[in-house]
């Protein structure tokens, strides 16, 4: 009888092994779950929508985002809860998109909005994590701010979803950004059609039409045609144009003065001109980790290049060098929308507010200028502060599978619902009338890249990589090698803290979901090693309990 318990014993912790090991294991490399065979082409409602049309009967998610911008208003269809938004094209048809997801899906959205505006979200986030809650569903911030949980692992890696519903190689999410976000086969936050603040955000090239035909300049359209746009002919341009008129050893930043600048800046600009030049402060090798190539000869060449245009105060004013920021930072806008100045780099928002519409000047765009002739295609970036991307935190558990439906459908009908009205109907009809800046606007958007060091802010905020050139424009250096050498210690620490992180899970390969339902210890979720490590250390102490009744 001793022995047949002994027995009994052993086969029960064999029994329950293979449980635990199954539980730690599941669908690991394995794509062909139940939930993804979902994923048909059969479409729902009234489109092509990819996913199996689903009712999941009301379920309410609830997106938090920041309060600093429209477009984090209207984008999510919150027109009847917000009356400071204006009533457009882009906000009714946001707001169509909300109400069809939920008469045709049965899936309710409920935004919340933070008191402070961006990072304050991500913040919010992190609290509810540490606190053991799950009042949010999915939060939407700038880029740069989430990447502070992004590093913790307090969201859900896409690659890791295992239920089949968000396809990341859609065009509708951004893939460019998909593509340079990822480290070690994680991707924390996507963004898309599903919004437009995205686009927003972007960095453009604003010119003043009849400055540059006054000062018999060729227009710079002909140049971008000819795959001659780059820094040097911008810089030929700018001191083309310049006239000083007022008093003084030096141009004026008072557009009463009646100076005319060559171009408006600012010192966060310089990250724009070598995005433009194509050159990012990091690379990824082989095995999707990131490396610095800030020291790179061309990166060199382009900054050097660059500096010696934005230090030329005989032509350029970059606000940030004529005072302290508070008093000079808005005036950059000022000077070019009274017709002081020929060129101001920024963003899309820009053209999509109310600066351009006040202003009395026939302006146009264009994209940022290339390093030189020799590179193939003109580039751009997007202010990280707040290009807006979607996470989702790892307390989501029970609506996992709504959140991630509802995220692909709002980026299938964001496509094809909104982007016409945002792209074509408002920046388009509304903002321009010149069928060159039409085309130039589409180019602008052909190539859009993301700079892991920018996006990570590594050994940020006050010395990291987010302001290594801006602070070089601060104290007006061009040694980009000296100051690098002083920063790559600290940089290269941050970068790797960062791999250790997301390596010492276990990852699947891109394209490849498996499943993370995760254990839950003091309400904090468990996934990856830490999962499968608790699940081995209760194996071994089965193992041990099984073989100390075994030895009696």
């Amino acid at each position: 009888m001793k022995k047949t318990a002994k027995v009994l014993c052993l086969l029960l912790a064999v029994l329950m092994l293979a449980t635990l090991a199954a539980a730690c294991d599941k669908n690991e490399g394995d794509t062909s779950s139940a939930a993804t065979s979902n994923a048909t082409s059969s479409g729902g409602g009234n489109s092509g929508f990819r996913l199996e049309k689903k009712d999941w009967d009301g379920v309410t998610i609830n997106i938090l985002t920041h309060n600093k911008r429209e477009h984090a208003f209207y984008e999510f269809g919150t027109l009847a809860q917000e009356t400071e938004i204006k009533s457009d094209n882009v906000s009714t048809a946001f707001q169509e998109r909300t109400n069809l997801l939920e008469q045709e899906y049965g899936i309710k959205t409920q935004v919340h909005f933070t008191e402070e505006g961006l990072g304050a979200p991500t913040n919010e986030i992190e609290q509810q994590i540490l606190a053991g809650l799950s009042d949010y569903d999915l939060v939407a911030d700038g880029v740069q701010s989430l990447t502070k949980l992004g590093t913790q692992e307090y969201f859900w890696n896409y690659y890791e979803l295992d239920n089949g519903y968000i396809d990341l190689n859609a065009d509708y999410w951004d893939q460019s950004a998909i593509e340079a976000l990822s480290i070690a086969n994680h991707l924390y936050y996507i963004t898309g059609e599903a919004i437009v603040s995205d686009n927003a955000a972007t960095w453009a090239m604003y010119y003043n039409k009849d400055l540059l035909a006054d000062n018999d300049l060729q227009n710079p359209v002909e140049l971008v045609d000819a795959g001659t746009w780059t820094i040097d002919a911008l810089y030929e341009m700018c001191k083309a144009v310049a006239t000083k008129v007022s008093t003084g050893d030096t141009m004026s930043y008072d557009p009463a003065d009646g100076d005319i600048w060559g171009m408006v800046s600012q010192a966060y600009d310089g990250l724009a001109f070598m995005w433009g030049a194509e050159q990012s402060m990091i690379t990824k090798d082989e095995d999707d980790l990131p490396i610095m190539r800030i020291e790179n000869e061309r990166n060199v060449s382009a900054w050097q290049k660059i500096s010696a245009m934005l230090y030329d105060k005989s032509c350029v004013g970059v606000a940030d060098l004529f005072g302290p920021w508070s008093e000079t930072y808005a005036k950059e806008s000022q000077i070019f929308t009274n017709g002081n100045a020929a060129f101001m780099p920024g963003a899309i928002t820009v053209l999509d507010g109310e600066t351009m519409d006040n202003a009395d000047i026939n302006f146009g765009i264009l994209p940022m200028p290339k390093l030189d002739v020799d590179q193939e295609e003109y580039s751009t970036s997007c202010t990280v502060y707040w290009a807006t991307f979607f996470s989702i935190p790892t307390s989501n558990v029970e609506k996992l599978d709504a959140t991630c439906y509802l995220l692909e459908a709002m980026g299938y009908y964001g496509q094809e619902m909104c982007t016409y009205e945002y792209y074509d109907k408002t920046l388009k009809l509304k903002k321009m009338d010149d069928p060159e800046d039409e085309r130039m606007l589409d180019l602008l958007f052909q190539n859009r890249t993301f700079d892991l060091g920018a996006v990570y802010d590594w050994a940020g905020p006050t010395a990291g990589m987010l302001q290594f050139y801006t602070s070089m424009i601060g104290s007006q250096s061009s040694e980009i090698i000296s100051v690098y050498e002083s920063k790559r210690d600290s940089f290269q620490d941050a970068i790797d803290a960062t791999i250790d992180t997301f390596t010492k899970y276990r990852s699947s390969k891109k394209g490849e979901p498996i499943s993370v339902r995760p254990f839950f210890v003091f309400g904090l979720p468990l996934t990856g090693t830490l999962r499968l490590a608790l699940c081995r250390a209760l194996c071994r102490r089965l193992l041990a309990a099984c073989r100390g009744c075994a030895a009696a």
